[in-house]
């Protein structure tokens, strides 16, 4: 025999368990095959009444959540779906909240520290604790102060030498996110309007103003992504804020991002407004014309997306790709003229800056539209409906 080569592995005897005894699976294994059998769990309607159908709940998993004669529970649609959802009261006790330890000395700067405070609250984070091993720097304790104000509900509840207590109280339902829609909406377009106004009347504090509303949008902006990350983790915060499916939660989160850009970049317009009038640049008529008009056409653009996105007027989504498109072949002639007709090179950069900006911007409301086109096509429209008694052709 060859001492080098393998063993052969010879497969143990099974034994045949006698008739009526019970084979004992592994805890894991007990628990997933539970799992998968009440999954597949098929129970039949039963007639209530003359027109009431109703189906018992399986009484193991009433048990686990609490549930009790008289309790309440939410039923939400989900296309053929319908889900079954403890609230109220004769629910099982709230889980114990968890407190976050932000370590304090592990974040290089203020800036980041910020982001880490930011970043819990959009995680749903309600109880954040801010800590150092020996004393909270005055930068640190700084950037605590100022990034909690910008988070909307999020607020210092304790404070030490060495520790920030941080607690978030937010109801949820007094939130629906097309509602925060809106909001960033009149926010950035304001800005933009504010802007093209300060540019004509050469109105620096106006400028000013339009910038300062970026910093109300981030706040917006967090707390829709806070929501929208809930709402993945717990259907009946999906149902609270106004989103219809699971569906619906990546396409919001791309609008959001959208809008938080719009605003970033309508921000950068004001700035460059502003540099502008109070560096006394001279802009030809014709210039301060077609940027007014341009800008105008944006506006237009702004308003047919979210026209289709919270009023489901669809023509509007068409409009606003078609103007998107005209505004960005107009870019090209807008640098054209820019170079053409300003010698300062300052003045050049800034508005350069502000055509860049538009188009951003317009590119973003496409975005916006060619969503809202799509998911309202989710439900019968003028546009597409289920064929009545067609074959498909095959």
């Amino acid at each position: 025999m060859d001492e080098t080569a393998a063993p052969a592995i010879q497969a143990p005897e099974t034994q045949t368990p006698p008739k009526g005894e019970v084979i004992m699976l592994p805890p894991d294994m007990r628990t997933r095959r539970l799992q998968e059998e009440r999954r597949l769990e098929i129970r039949k309607l039963q007639k209530v009444g003359s027109s009431t159908l109703s189906v018992s709940l399986p009484s193991a998993w009433a048990a686990e959540q609490g549930l009790k004669r008289g309790a309440s529970v939410q039923l939400v649609e989900d296309g053929k779906e319908l889900r079954v959802i403890p609230v109220g009261e004769g629910v099982g006790a709230v889980p114990k909240e968890t407190a976050y330890v932000i370590a304090a000395d592990e974040c290089r700067s203020p800036e980041v520290l910020s982001r880490v405070i930011v970043g819990g609250y959009v995680l749903g984070r309600d109880h954040l604790i801010v800590r150092s091993k020996a004393r909270l720097s005055a930068d640190a304790v700084e950037a605590i102060r100022r990034t909690s104000k910008k988070l909307i509900g999020m607020g210092i509840i304790e404070e030490s030498p060495a520790e920030i207590i941080l607690q978030c109280s937010i109801e949820t339902q007094r939130y629906p996110v097309d509602a925060l829609f809106k909001r960033l909406y009149n926010l950035s377009s304001s800005a933009i309007v504010d802007s093209l106004e300060a540019l004509r009347t050469k109105d620096v504090k106006l400028a000013q103003v339009a910038a300062s509303r970026e910093e109300d949008a981030d706040m917006i902006y967090w707390l829709i992504m806070r929501l929208i990350l809930s709402a993945q983790q717990d259907e009946s915060v999906r149902t609270m804020i106004g989103l219809k499916s699971r569906a619906d939660v990546a396409g919001y989160s791309i609008i959001a991002n959208d809008l938080e850009r719009i605003a970033d970049q309508s921000r950068v317009i004001a700035l460059n407004v502003g540099g502008l009038v109070e560096s006394e640049a001279k802009l030809p008529g014709v210039l301060h014309t077609a940027l007014r008009a341009h800008g105008l056409e944006l506006g237009q653009l702004f308003a047919d997306a979210m026209l289709a996105l919270l009023s489901r007027e669809l023509d509007k989504a068409v409009e606003a790709t078609e103007i998107a498109s005209r505004l960005r072949k107009e870019e090209e002639s807008l640098v054209l003229q820019t170079l053409g007709a300003v010698h300062d090179a300052q003045a050049v950069l800034r508005v350069r800056r502000i055509i860049q900006a538009m188009v951003q911007i317009a590119e973003s409301c496409r975005s916006i539209a060619i969503i809202a086109f799509s998911r309202h096509q989710s439900e019968p429209t003028r546009f597409m409906r289920p064929s009545e008694g067609e074959k498909p052709v095959r």
